[in-house]
């Protein structure tokens, strides 16, 4: 029974009749099936990482872009900070054309957090290539958050920094 009280509406909801062990039954039912969403939510982040760390090593901004939020931020280890996806473009393709046959690789990845639509991850990263025809490398650990929109994983945040 509804009764319009002006701009809110009052609904008398009563509990559902039945048998307590079906209601039981159908509760769990219901629990595993969100779970079951969270950890198809969550394989699907995971295999964020790994294309990610293939779409870097690409050093083409083709392969990462797709996987980049529009309002992201990226942090680098020297402190300087990209906001948005046209300025983390533009210091991907510095990079690109700085490092020379760049490898770059993520490890020892650590779940900070999940659900079906967010995750974030802290992780050590390694990179080795050539820069002005010298062989250089780095490493350090970062912290990264994704955003699940439109059922795709996205990159909304990440900082690098120095491994302590």
């Amino acid at each position: 029974m509804r009764r319009n009280l002006g701009t809110y509406q009052v609904i008398n909801w009563r509990m559902p009749r039945g048998n307590p062990s079906n209601l039981k039954r159908k509760k769990a039912a219901i629990e595993s099936d969100l779970e079951k969403l969270a950890l198809e939510a969550t394989v699907s982040a995971k295999s964020f990482v790994k294309e990610y760390e293939h779409a870097l090593g690409t050093q083409d901004w083709s392969s990462v872009a797709p996987l980049i939020s529009d309002d992201a931020i990226v942090i680098f280890s020297n402190g300087s900070l990209h906001a948005g996806k046209e300025a983390i473009r533009a210091a991907y393709q510095h990079n690109f054309n700085t490092i020379k046959s760049e490898k770059y690789r993520i490890e020892n990845v650590h779940w900070l957090a999940e659900t079906a639509d967010a995750a974030a991850y802290s992780f050590e990263f390694h990179w080795i290539g050539e820069i002005e025809g010298r062989e250089a490398s780095g490493s350090g650990r970062g912290t990264a958050v994704l955003v699940r929109i439109d059922d795709c994983w996205l990159l909304a945040g990440e900082q690098l920094g120095p491994k302590s």
